[in-house]
């Protein structure tokens, strides 16, 4: 039987006992190994989420500066915010008894982007959600400039009529895009 001492008089009790048989104090429990997994992917999941590219806009009013001057000299308008990706091209289709989202994304940001996943929402004709499916799209790091493949997708369901595609990271922060005919309308937009 193994033995540890007791944290309050030092007497020599079971591993397995509940309390001190000499002084009735609590022994002391071990953290029991599912508990140190689930703290570790908690962490893990906290610096990915926290690491990631910002993937919304950070602008302030007016305000909520901390300054309120009423100086109009002093306020500069938010800059714009620019998705980080661009979608090239993308398509639903079904082979055999799988249905897939696949296409092409191109990183438009000026920073690397890290295990992006690309989902594809899956749904009836009147629009409920009947499954979602995501993967990692074929590069990463997908580098600025560069355009990556992805697909992603799974066993078909009858009821399934359309899809929707969406951007995350591999931890579930949301990453926002646009597409080169948007892009375009900006810039003709801004001329």
């Amino acid at each position: 039987m193994a033995l540890t001492k007791c944290k309050e008089c030092g007497e020599e009790i079971s591993k397995k006992a509940e309390k001190c048989p000499k002084c009735g104090a609590p022994a002391k429990k071990k953290t029991s190994l599912f508990t140190w997994i689930i703290t570790i992917f908690i962490v893990l999941w906290a610096v990915g989420y926290f690491s990631s590219p910002s993937t919304t806009s950070r602008s302030s009013s007016p305000s909520a500066t901390s300054s309120s001057s009423s100086n109009s000299s002093n306020y500069s308008a938010p800059r714009e915010y620019t998705p980080p990706l661009e979608v090239v091209s993308w398509k639903c289709d079904k082979e055999y008894s799988y249905v897939f989202v696949r296409g092409e994304v191109k990183n438009i940001s000026s920073q690397s982007i890290k295990n992006l996943m690309a989902v594809g929402e899956f749904r009836t004709k009147d629009g409920t959600l009947v499954k979602s499916e995501d993967s990692l799209i074929d590069y990463n790091p997908i580098l600025p400039g560069q355009t990556s493949p992805f697909k992603t997708g799974g066993t078909d369901n009858p009821a399934i009529t359309n899809c929707n595609l969406s951007f995350k990271t591999l931890f579930g922060k949301q990453v926002s895009y646009t597409t080169a005919k948007d892009r375009n309308k900006k810039r003709t937009r801004k001329n």
